[in-house]
């Protein structure tokens, strides 16, 4: 009989979805096709620039064309889900605004938590967890319980991680002297709490005009064990990078797998859907012996210099150099392969259960059932005799085929 986290215990987390966070996804999937398709439209429509606002599902173009044939080009890719807001006028000239309107913007979010709840579930599945629970709660929250688990980091790594991949191109044209004098200066100006997210600099440079909005500066990290306290930490190495809009994401992947290279390093074997491989192929076709950066949460993976085309559907993600690295890979494609999120997810809450009031109720739930049978036999051969004490072969008869069958 399967026992539920109240009786055997287990962990139970709440994981928030960023609503706000799911709205700026589907924004910029929508703006990242639209100058390919505004050069095949009827007629044509050259863009000179495309990018999104900040904190908003607003996308900003700047071309010369008139804008009613912009206006009817929008209407045609996004079939009437944005608006044209205004027109605004910067360094670069005058960008027209078209924001998502507010029925799309819920459905979208609506969408973006059973896209969260579907790939939970896959997770959970693949955990190997016996009758797990995932429920939809009310505000973008989910409640996931897994009874019999008790490592709670494992719980949440394989299960609550965001997973949000991202392929990059180096800006090449950005002078890397530069790029490291931002870097040391955004840290100055940031608050010390703040330091350890990329974000958290990229909009301080955005903010005071330091780096253009369409670029993102992102560092690359290791894990080290300090020799003083021999605890793990977590720390920048290498120098930031400068890096172009995205160019792919996890919607991309179709498989992922973990294994070893020649030199016993750990890393994610990915496999790309037939649109991310075409793409990928032109990228690296485009930007031989050029860079890329391979994106997880926000933190540069790796960044791979580009040899030659690849043109075979496949990548690799290679992990850092630590005692982990094997069950960090396996978790990470298990996170790949069962779908990354098209969100942002949290974690609201963690409880960890313990079978204490389950072992009570199992054992006095034994108990009553022992003594009440024993009761129920005593009482059959004291009153009827002879056939009281038949029936009480046949019903533990009948009780023993139950339990055999």
């Amino acid at each position: 009989m399967p026992l539920g986290l109240d009786l055997q215990g287990g962990i139970d987390l709440t994981l928030e979805v960023e609503l706000d966070e799911a709205l700026l996804s589907q924004a910029n999937r929508d703006m990242a096709y639209l100058e390919p398709s505004a050069a095949k439209y009827d007629p044509p429509m050259t863009l000179a620039g495309v990018k999104r606002e900040r904190a908003e599902p607003i996308i900003r173009i700047r071309t010369e064309a008139d804008l009613g044939d912009l206006q009817g080009f929008i209407a045609d890719q996004f079939g009437g889900t944005y608006q044209y807001l205004d027109d605004v006028t910067d360094d670069d000239g005058t960008w027209h605004r078209f924001g998502m309107l507010s029925d799309h913007q819920t459905t979208i979010q609506d969408e973006a938590v059973d896209q969260v709840l579907d790939v939970l579930r896959r997770r959970v599945a693949d955990t190997g967890v016996r009758d797990p629970v995932v429920v939809r709660k009310g505000g973008g929250k989910i409640s996931v319980q897994l009874p019999g688990l008790e490592d709670t980091t494992q719980a949440q790594n394989a299960i609550g991680r965001s997973a949000i991949l991202e392929f990059r191109l180096k800006d090449h044209d950005f002078d890397q002297n530069r790029a490291n004098r931002l870097f040391d200066k955004a840290l100055k100006a940031v608050p010390a709490d703040q330091r350890m997210d990329d974000k958290n600099l990229n909009r301080w440079l955005w903010d005071n005009k330091e780096l253009p909005e369409n670029r993102v500066l992102l560092s690359q990290w290791e894990d080290l064990v300090d020799e003083d306290t021999g605890e793990m930490i977590h720390r920048r190495t290498g120098l930031p990078l400068v890096l172009e809009p995205v160019v792919l994401t996890g919607n991309d992947v179709n498989d992922a797998g973990s294994s070893a290279d020649q030199l016993q390093r750990w890393g994610v074997n990915l496999s790309f859907k037939p649109q991310g491989a075409n793409t990928f192929c032109n990228i690296t076709t485009e930007r031989v012996d050029k860079q890329f950066a391979i994106i997880l949460d926000n933190e540069v993976q790796s960044a791979p210099s580009i040899n030659e085309p690849i043109c075979g559907g496949r990548a690799r993600i290679t992990m850092n150099d630590d005692a982990n690295a094997r069950e960090e890979a396996k978790t990470l494609a298990t996170v790949l392969r069962t779908g990354a999120l098209n969100a942002p997810v949290s974690i609201g809450g963690v409880r960890q259960i313990g079978p204490s009031l389950g072992a009570d109720a199992i054992r006095t739930g034994s108990i009553a059932t022992v003594a009440g049978g024993l009761v129920v036999l005593l009482f059959m051969a004291l009153w009827y005799r002879l056939p009281g004490l038949i029936a009480n072969v046949a019903l533990v008869l009948n009780v023993l085929l139950v339990l055999a069958g």
